[in-house]
């Protein structure tokens, strides 16, 4: 039987709620008081609640760029909401697992974000934040369409799933295109998380939900988690074959990457994210004695506002390519 967590595939887990409120306008015809009066009804009514404690809002344009940049790196805030005006704001929770975006497409926007493979975690997070907001404010609903929302791609639920994957077994052999074709079948979608041209940039993928119209919020977790245990499966069946073949090649491949990350003095993003993949392949073949979620981390404590926010000051390119490749040393050093 699987391991349920699939950390090996698995990076991290993330659950959207898209609301409104029923008295207001969407936030693209909406007005400066209604702005104003949305981000009012979501503070009061989460402060108020027994969580409210954990939360603290922010207005957009209050925020330092950088603290920004480094929300989206983290895939807490889109950049959708950067540009949403005034009265863009969030509700972030102090440990950063859980953020509401206010007046971005929706009034609302409740992101839970959870590490490895976290679906009912996760969603039971999001519900946490959905009911407290509800029980002393009314959202747009509607008995046959579900939650009312700006985007009829989002009515029903109003739910989003997605999870983070590195599957670079399957993306060396080819066998990408295919499971993209047969993922889509299942009202999901599977798509690259940095691309470069044609190529998926450190093998990793997002898969998620599509549409939520017709389905249950329990239909929604059940589909993404059948799906994930195949991918798991046909990945970790692939990492065994490849070990199997004992390929010289994919062996220098790998530990390649790791001299480089663990000696260079500068490498840059794109460089960073391939080697990076290459060397969390070999931790979970066995070749390397490096801890998974020292690993993980790294990918997001490596990215520009990150780097920004640990030197508190901002970084010139080469400056946070020399700054990148020190903690990556430190780390795998220790």
């Amino acid at each position: 039987m699987l391991n349920t967590n699939m950390r090996d595939t698995v990076l991290q887990t993330r659950v959207r709620l898209a609301r409104n409120f029923v008295e207001l306008p969407f936030p693209a015809t909406m007005r400066g008081e209604d702005g104003a009066k949305s981000q009012f009804i979501a503070a009061d009514a989460l402060a108020h609640s027994r969580i409210g404690q954990q939360y603290a809002m922010y207005r957009v344009y209050d925020l330092e760029d950088t603290k920004k940049r480094a929300l989206v790196e983290s895939r807490l805030i889109s950049n959708d909401l950067l540009w949403a005006g005034e009265y863009a704001a969030i509700l972030l929770r102090r440990d950063e697992s859980v953020c509401v975006m206010i007046n971005e497409e929706d009034h609302l926007r409740i992101h839970a974000l959870r590490t490895g493979n976290a679906l009912e975690e996760t969603a039971a997070i999001a519900y946490e934040v959905d009911d407290a907001i509800s029980s002393a404010a009314q959202y747009a609903y509607d008995s046959e369409l579900g939650y009312i929302t700006s985007s009829p791609a989002n009515l029903g639920t109003g739910m989003r799933v997605s999870c983070l994957m590195h599957l670079p077994s399957l993306s060396r052999s080819g066998a990408m295109p295919a499971l993209v074709a047969e993922v889509s079948k299942r009202r999901l979608s599977l798509k690259s998380a940095y691309q470069d041209g044609k190529e998926a940039k450190g093998h990793l993928y997002v898969i998620a939900s599509q549409g939520t119209l017709g389905q249950t919020e329990q239909g929604l977790l059940e589909i993404m988690r059948d799906m994930i245990i195949e991918i798991t499966s046909r990945e970790r069946a692939s990492r065994e074959l490849s070990l199997l073949e004992e390929d010289s090649k994919l062996d220098d491949t790998v530990m390649r990457s790791y001299g480089i990350l663990r000696y260079a003095r500068r490498i840059g993003e794109p460089e960073w994210i391939t080697r990076w993949s290459d060397v969390r392949f070999a931790v979970l073949a066995g070749m390397l004695p490096i801890d998974l979620d020292r690993m993980d981390n790294l990918l997001v404590e490596a990215k520009p506002a990150h780097l920004e926010l640990a030197a508190g000051k901002d970084l010139s390119p080469v400056e946070r390519d020399i700054q990148r490749a020190k903690i990556v040393r430190e780390a795998l050093g220790a």
